[in-house]
């Protein structure tokens, strides 16, 4: 057996984190915000999953939507909305859905653990006099809420069935079960509830424009209002974790608030120690509870009203701490500071050897178990990954059961002590076939197609961007097209039921491959003609030889180089004659070989010279110059390009003249790029583009959310290929070839 290709080494991120889940509720059902609260309270990530209520039309709360994609969540549950309603909501979203009775059992979300299953919360403070930490951690339980309380204690720090007490309880997790509202409102002030114990361990590993500083929230509600406490309990899911510094955070029942004793004190101590580059301390909020109430609040707390600009910025180092008087504000919505993009995972890296059919990725988690019960999903990414197309089917092709996920392929773990994932790199024509395959009905290689890449696969294709080359070929080239019409507008108007295919086939085989020596190449200057032809000999595309036009036969003849005699006997009759010559010497005639000028012939050049450009660009390129494609829906046709390009699926059409882009050929030009499903599409001319054709297809791009990828025609022209006026030739790459990025 072969030894595997060894590829490198290389650095592999691996993010391991739970999977998170939004959970569906009718519009105003406060048993169902209950039981997803008891359900978010057994997952690591718990306090990180939203609930959304629905109408029973199946919409959204205004912003839902936004705050769902925010959090890159895997699943959505359905809790107690209509099967119906929960499928368009789901549908809507881009989520799978799964009830919630199925939801250990079923689907992406199931790979999450019981929270006792992580590492206990650290203790409050410092111990001292030799206690131990586990004493401590005993000594300062996790608080949850008595289901007979109401509904803000529970959103405040999350409730257990007596199945997940047990759970927890022989886990040796300490926990303990509260009616009492102040130890509630104290515990959430600690960070010590059962809430804060599914959000321990867990971090963001990326965000964009942010997090920022912000004021400590000190959400207030009246009688526990369902409105209040569902908005809280959103806000919150948003709230940064560890790698960037947690904003304190509170919910609390103002028509109760005052008769928790010292509360005060309990608050401004929650306040210490953050760095001064926010303002105000504290922001009041409140769907039900009126500013001068909150004010009242604030003052009797022994904070200062303020009314200065809300302030955030992030310096380094950290300016010095904040100090009292501590200032409050109660006209701040701080849901602008929580709208930044995060995706979640503790991250660890492995240096790994690369091979081509099996890589072993060994890692241990970043996260700290303390038991085997549950799962998580890992997320792994590396330089040779991220040169593949962001599609499942090629996750697949790398690892069994992995899905691309961000920027890496995610696959469900269960805790274990130590994991390993086997990874294959398959090279990018596995790729492209599969992407095609998953994509399609049926597919084959056009005839272009199959001389296309007859061609780029016995040559270098690159030399197609060389200074005269493109326009020589074209001089060389046997003009079988042009000439197969007239003889067929012939044949037809003398005999219209004569079989075209036949005839086709034997003027084709008839027909002599054209010659000519370097005066004859029209088009390209003179100075670099011979270097040009010279050029093709040297790569195999075409051949020297001497040329006899016999007097006796008639028939002009090309002879090879090494065929030639002295006697330049004619290769149809044999006879005597005389190679055709200048004043000096034998004159030295050219040809292409017989599939490059077939290619030329039947438009195929064009192809590959835009395949050539892709691969100037990114070595990370396998195009296919010609697939005939159908799609289920009954959508078929040919793209006249079609594979990967630097991490991206890319699809297109090319043209020979820029006319014959109209919005008709455009729009059925798009249609098959995004049935294959492109992340780009490619517009290729000869011509330079119509300003008309490159805002028509810019448009399209934007509605059907594909990148526009330009190619054309100027710096074609520069390079030779083009029949339109006098052109001249000059080394350089095609520097008028530019991407357009049209975002949906």
């Amino acid at each position: 057996m072969a030894a595997d290709e060894y590829l490198g080494q290389e650095q592999f991120e691996i993010a391991v984190a739970p999977a998170r889940v939004a959970y569906l509720i009718t519009q105003d059902s406060e048993s169902g915000f209950r039981r997803a609260i008891q359900e978010a309270s057994t997952r690591w990530g718990g306090a990180s999953e939203p609930i959304v209520p629905v109408d029973e039309t199946g919409v959204l709360e205004e912003g839902l939507g936004g705050i769902i994609d925010l959090l890159d969540l895997h699943e959505l549950v359905n809790v107690d909305a209509e099967p119906a309603i929960a499928e368009k909501v789901a549908s809507a979203l881009g989520l799978p859905l799964v009830s919630i009775e199925r939801i250990d059992d079923e689907g992406i979300g199931q790979f999450t653990c019981h929270p006792s299953v992580v590492t206990p919360l650290p203790p409050p403070a410092p111990q001292q006099f030799g206690i131990s930490d586990q004493f401590a951690i005993a000594m300062n339980p996790c608080i949850y809420a008595d289901e007979a309380l109401d509904l803000w204690a529970m959103t405040a720090s999350g409730s257990l069935s007596a199945e997940h007490v047990a759970i927890m309880a022989s886990a040796g997790d300490p926990i303990i079960g509260m009616k009492d509202e102040f130890q509630i409102a104290l515990a959430q002030i600690g960070g010590r509830t059962v809430l804060d114990r599914t959000t321990h361990q867990m971090m963001e590993r990326f965000s964009s424009n942010g997090p920022l500083p912000a004021p400590a929230i000190i959400w207030l509600t009246e009688n526990g209002s369902y409105g209040d406490c569902l908005n809280y309990w959103n806000l919150r899911a948003l709230r940064p974790m560890a790698a960037f510094g947690r904003i304190p955070m509170a919910i609390l029942p103002a028509d109760r608030v005052d008769a928790f004793q010292m509360f005060g004190q309990q608050i401004r101590n929650m306040l210490k120690g953050r760095p001064d580059n926010f303002a105000p301390d504290v922001a009041f909020v409140s769907r039900t509870v009126s500013q001068e109430r909150m004010r009242e609040i604030g003052l009797t707390w022994g904070l200062e009203e303020t009314t200065g600009d809300v302030r955030s910025e992030i310096s380094i180092p950290p300016p010095p701490v904040r100090t009292e008087p501590y200032t409050f504000r109660v006209d701040i919505n701080p849901i602008r500071l929580f709208l930044w993009k995060r995706i979640y995972g503790a991250v660890t890296n492995r240096p790994v050897q690369i091979y081509r059919n099996r890589t072993v990725v060994e890692f241990q988690s970043p996260v700290e178990f303390v038991s085997n019960i549950g799962g998580f999903l890992g997320n792994f990414s590396s330089p040779t990954l991220g040169k593949f197309p962001k599609r499942d089917c090629i996750a697949r092709l790398i690892a069994p059961e992995g899905r691309w996920r961000n920027t890496g392929i995610e696959k469900p773990f269960q805790v274990w002590p130590t994991y390993s994932l086997d990874v294959r790199i398959p090279d990018l024509r596995d790729v492209v076939t599969t992407i095609i395959n998953a994509a399609t009905t049926t597919s084959e290689l056009s005839d272009k197609g199959r001389i296309g890449e007859s061609l780029a696969s016995a040559f270098d294709i690159s030399h197609l961007s060389n200074p005269g080359v493109l326009k020589t070929i074209s001089e060389l080239t046997t003009r079988r097209s042009a000439r197969l019409a007239l003889e067929v507008r012939s044949e037809f108007a003398r005999d219209p039921s004569f079989d075209v295919e036949a005839f086709a086939a034997s003027i084709g085989g008839r027909m002599e491959r054209r010659s000519r020596c370097a005066d004859d190449i029209h088009g390209v200057a003179p100075e670099i003609r011979v270097a040009a032809l010279e050029s093709l000999v040297a790569i195999g595309w075409a051949e020297r030889g001497l040329r006899i036009v016999c007097k006796r036969c008639g028939v002009a003849s090309f002879v090879l180089l090494a065929d030639a005699t002295d006697d330049a006997r004619c290769p149809g009759c044999r006879g005597t004659q005389q190679y055709e010559r200048s004043a000096k010497s034998p004159t030295i005639f050219y040809r292409l070989n017989s599939l490059v000028d077939r290619a030329s012939d039947q438009g195929v050049l064009p192809h590959l010279l835009i395949a050539a450009e892709l691969v100037s660009r990114s070595a990370n390129t396998y195009v296919i110059p010609g697939l005939n494609v159908s799609f289920d829906d009954g959508l078929a046709g040919e793209l006249d390009i079609v594979g990967v390009h630097d991490g991206k699926v890319i699809a297109g059409e090319i043209k020979t003249r820029a006319a014959e882009f109209t919005e008709e050929q455009l729009l059925h030009d798009f249609s098959l790029s995004r049935h294959i499903g492109a992340d780009t599409h490619v517009m290729g001319c000869l011509e330079k583009l119509t300003p008309d054709s490159v805002s028509t297809a810019q448009n399209i791009a934007i509605n059907d959310g594909l990148e526009l990828l330009l190619l054309g025609g100027e710096q074609l022209k520069i390079l030779g290929l083009s029949d339109v006026g006098a052109v001249t030739a000059t080394a350089g790459r095609m520097a008028d070839l530019e991407v357009r990025r049209s975002s949906p």
